[in-house]
């Protein structure tokens, strides 16, 4: 199947799913660049990342910019080679996603790890992207907690599912 290519906020993204995760990145005041920049990864290994969100960490560090790359299923070998590679390259974090906003992030570069989800800050209201099986929930900025629960983060995972783009709807 083709996917179908979707305006919206200024970009004209290449599938309705990358579009949806456009809306949920706005929802939660995500500052995101879609396909920022195309990288020669040597071993004829081309690459164009599809997010590179601009507030949002990765664990407990303060470190900001982690690379996303959205799929609607698994990715083959090709695909995660060339993920493990862009973060070598870049050196900054790269993370899977498959499906709809926060249903499924796992971690290419640096280690490999499943189960990671976006999470909130209650106190400050930033954004991180966190394993479930991390005992880091706490803010390092302001100590409140994180949640991936959080009333924004339900809210605007509801706005990106539920999005019209047909007939020259924007989302």
């Amino acid at each position: 199947m083709k996917a179908i290519e979707t305006s919206y906020d200024g970009y004209l993204f290449r599938s309705r799913l990358e579009a949806r995760w456009a809306i949920f990145f706005n929802k939660l005041g995500i500052k995101y660049e879609y396909e920022k920049e195309g990288y020669d990864l040597g071993n004829s290994i081309k690459y164009l990342p599809d997010f590179w969100l601009l507030n949002v960490c990765l664990r407990n560090t303060n470190e900001l910019g982690i690379w996303l790359e959205i799929k609607g299923r698994r990715p083959t070998y090709d695909e995660s080679v060339a993920c493990f590679a862009l973060g070598k390259f870049t050196k900054q974090p790269v993370l899977l996603a498959i499906g709809l906003p926060n249903e499924e992030i796992f971690q290419e570069y640096p280690p490999w790890e499943t189960d990671m989800f976006f999470y909130k800050c209650y106190g400050c209201g930033s954004m991180k992207i966190v394993s479930t099986g991390s005992n880091s929930f706490y803010c390092p900025k302001c100590n409140e907690n994180f949640d991936s629960q959080h009333p924004d983060i339900c809210y605007a995972m509801e706005a990106s599912k539920y999005a019209r783009f047909e007939h020259g709807q924007s989302g």
